[in-house]
């Protein structure tokens, strides 16, 4: 989502220039930081919810810097996980139900304690990427040989 929100078409392997791609939530077993992230994440057993990688509403662009804060644990990374489920809630789940991102350990670190710049890209370009995900899904839900 957020590659056609900036492009306006299909991830091609690379992003804007002096941005790079991280996730707002892990993908992997190996370390997962899901129940200390989410509420709700119990439903989810000992794995992780399979598609978090490819996930649309788990990818973000970030400026290229030595500190990636999406890598590491801690108030930042939850920061920008309430960021994005303010930003894009009304339209995608950053989790997959029955969880939830976690709300703010303390009123300093609301979303609204903080200045923002504008997001950058077209959000009316989610209607084209929804459209662009249900042609997608469906073309392979029939290439395995299930209807969509």
């Amino acid at each position: 989502m957020c590659h056609f929100v900036l492009r306006g078409r299909p991830f091609q392997q690379f992003g804007p220039a002096g941005y790079e791609l991280g996730h707002l939530l892990d993908h992997e077993d190996y370390k997962t930081r899901l129940p200390q992230e989410l509420v709700g994440a119990e439903a989810f057993s000992a794995r992780v919810p399979y598609g978090l990688y490819t996930c649309a509403s788990n990818a973000v662009y970030l400026p290229k810097a030595l500190l990636r804060p999406t890598d590491h644990e801690g108030l930042l990374r939850g920061l920008l996980q309430r960021r994005a489920q303010d930003l894009y809630g009304g339209s995608c789940a950053l989790a997959p139900p029955p969880a939830q991102v976690k709300g703010a350990p303390n009123a300093d670190w609301e979303t609204k304690s903080f200045a923002w710049a504008a997001p950058v890209g077209e959000p009316a370009r989610m209607a084209q990427f929804l459209a662009f995900r249900r042609e997608r899904m469906s073309a392979l839900l029939t290439a395995g040989g299930r209807q969509a």
